[in-house]
Parts: C-alpha cells; structure tokens; sequence
C-alpha cells in the first residue's frame, strides 16, 4: 500500500513540474481556416478551405493547401495583435487579406500588420486589418 501511494506521489509530482508551454491567449490560440475576406473596395473572396492562420503564443504561422508556411512574431493584446514578418515579401502575404498601402513596394521584406479582432468566440475568428480587410475564420 505505502508502495502505491509513494508511486501516485512521485507521479503527480512529475507532472506537476513538466516543461510544457501552455497557450496563453485562450480561444485565441489554435488554427482558423479562413472563410471569408472582405476588401474595403467591396470585394468578396471565399478561400474554399485554402489558407489557415495559426496561433500559438508569441507566433503566428500562415499557411496554405500547397504546404506553404509564412512565419510571423505576434504581439497580443486582448483585443488587437501585431503581425511582423521580417523576412517575407510582402505581397506574398496577399492570400491571407494582408495587403499593404499603396506607398510601400510589394517586393519590401519586411512588414508589420495590425488586426483588430471583431469577434471571437471558442468557434469563431472575425478580425480587422488595418487596412480594412475583414477576415471571417472558423476553428479547425
């Protein structure tokens, strides 16, 4: 019996004290498909499942169907985060509703994206850009 509850202690003991880095942004974190992409000149894409966004502490990754990964540094602030991409082209961040002023070349590296995020639930993503792109997601 003392063998048994000394092996449940050394167990719990062990788990208790593990490395593993939970999510820090709650709903937040986890992998959205994108679903919808509204422009601020009225058009309207459906990605079909295509493109996902995917968060996880201070990290963002795009991804797509053709196995493409674009990796970004993420700050989050409960109703707002940053994108920074530094060493990515610009306009290859286009399917993913990022888009950039007309002022800054697409082929730059380098770029930072601020989303405001609409509506959030365990289910749902809406976000904002800050060039007014609406993006709808759904978890996956």
């Amino acid at each position: 019996m003392k063998k048994i509850i000394l092996l449940c202690l050394i167990i719990a003991a062990l788990g208790s004290t593990s490395c593993r880095k939970l999510a820090l942004h709650g709903d937040f974190s986890g992998q959205w498909q994108i679903l919808t992409i509204d422009y601020p000149d009225g058009t309207h894409v459906e990605p079909q499942g295509e493109y996902y966004y995917c968060f996880y502490r201070d990290v963002a990754q795009l991804t797509d169907l053709n196995n493409t990964r674009i990796v970004a540094n993420m700050t989050y602030n409960d109703d707002e985060f940053v994108l920074q991409f530094p060493y990515e082209i610009v306009e290859r961040l286009a399917p993913w509703g990022i888009i950039c002023p007309d002022t800054v070349d697409p082929e730059t590296k380098g770029y930072s994206a601020t989303f405001t995020i609409d509506r959030l639930t365990s289910k749902r993503l809406v976000m904002t850009t800050d060039m007014g792109v609406t993006i709808a997601c759904r978890k996956y």
